[in-house]
């Protein structure tokens, strides 16, 4: 049976650090080619932050810097968990959370991008 060990790399904090470093850049990446995409005059399609902006009474994009903060900042903690721990089944956990994490910014801003191109 395979049994994933990445938790018990040397290089185990390296790893999750360019796992965030690289979710940082992609959530920055959605910013924008957000931005650009609504200037393009592209509408919102992720209904969560539609009513964020309605209930906060504030814009799309302050709503979407907001919600990349906390997103970022829930990351942050989460890695420093992995880093910190010594236990390899959890080590694991966050670096498969991470690169989850990872992939789905990189299909969105892959997204934005090719609708970018469409307009």
């Amino acid at each position: 049976m395979f049994r994933f060990r990445v938790g018990e790399n040397r290089r185990y904090p390296q790893l999750v650090a360019s796992l965030l470093a690289t979710l940082i850049s992609l959530n920055a990446a959605d910013i924008v080619s957000t931005r650009l995409a609504l200037g393009d005059g592209l509408s919102e399609g992720n209904g969560a932050l539609l009513s964020m902006s309605s209930v906060l009474g504030t814009g799309t994009i302050i709503s979407l810097l907001l919600l990349k903060l906390a997103f970022i900042s829930g990351a942050m903690a989460v890695t420093v968990i992995g880093i910190r721990t010594r236990i390899s089944s959890v080590r694991s956990r966050v670096f498969l959370f991470l690169l989850a994490l990872t992939v789905i910014a990189g299909i969105v801003v892959a997204n934005n991008v090719y609708l970018i191109g469409e307009m």
